[in-house]
């Protein structure tokens, strides 16, 4: 009997134990994806474009160069991943990554991707390029229509000279994408605040648009 309820006091603790690991993990798993969406926000609303020693002192060691510089720029990127959670079978292989493309040490694009294997075992992918282009304002959309297929890929341009209210819409993926049981099944679970995901299995734009290009919205939060 005491070996039963020993045995039983052990599986308890150790579920536990577990338990606080996973929820510690995926807590902060959350706050640096959280953190790499801020910091392309904040980069985006400065003056002028950064640079690589900016991102350096931003990111530190988390910013790697995938690949060798090549004669027209480097690229640069961080990667977020839930490959514990995934191997575990807690939440489906999800993956941020914010890619920068610099030209003699300035930023020329920011490209924050965010892709997921869907519930059907598709990849479901989505992403916003912010170009630093001088008086680049546009806010371009794909799909801007009412009825796209669910399993559609989104894509969002933006121009570095577009308003903060462009920019709070266009770089705010739901990073509890991340983290969540089930997952996120389409772009308009990735980024809701640009597309919804219709009664009839469609995904819809949220946003007023004339053939994918939107002008400057107000600055709401």
């Amino acid at each position: 009997m005491k070996l039963i309820r020993r045995s039983t006091v052990f599986l308890v603790v150790l579920a536990l134990v577990a338990g606080c690991t996973i929820g510690v993990y995926s807590y902060r798993l959350k706050l640096t994806a959280d953190d790499v969406v801020r910091i392309s926000y904040e980069l985006s609303q400065e003056r002028k474009a950064p640079t690589t020693r900016e991102l350096q002192q931003r990111f530190g060691n988390a910013l790697k160069q995938p690949d060798p510089c090549m004669g027209n720029g480097c690229g640069y990127q961080l990667l977020v991943s839930n490959q514990a959670l995934a191997a575990l079978h807690l939440a489906p292989y999800t993956v941020l990554r914010s890619y920068f493309w610099a030209t003699n040490g300035v930023v020329d694009v920011n490209s924050l991707e965010f892709w997921t294997v869907g519930r059907q075992g598709a990849m479901v992918l989505s992403y916003v390029e912010v170009k630093y282009c001088d008086r680049c304002d546009y806010f371009r959309l794909n799909p801007s229509s009412d009825s796209s297929p669910l399993g559609t890929t989104g894509s969002i341009e933006i121009g570095y000279a577009s308003t903060a209210g462009n920019k709070r819409i266009a770089l705010a993926p739901d990073t509890g994408c991340l983290t969540r049981l089930r997952g996120c099944a389409s772009i308009a679970e990735l980024f809701p605040k640009v597309w919804e995901q219709t009664a009839a299995q469609t995904i819809r734009c949220r946003l007023p648009n004339h053939d994918g290009v939107i002008g400057n919205l107000s600055d709401r939060p």
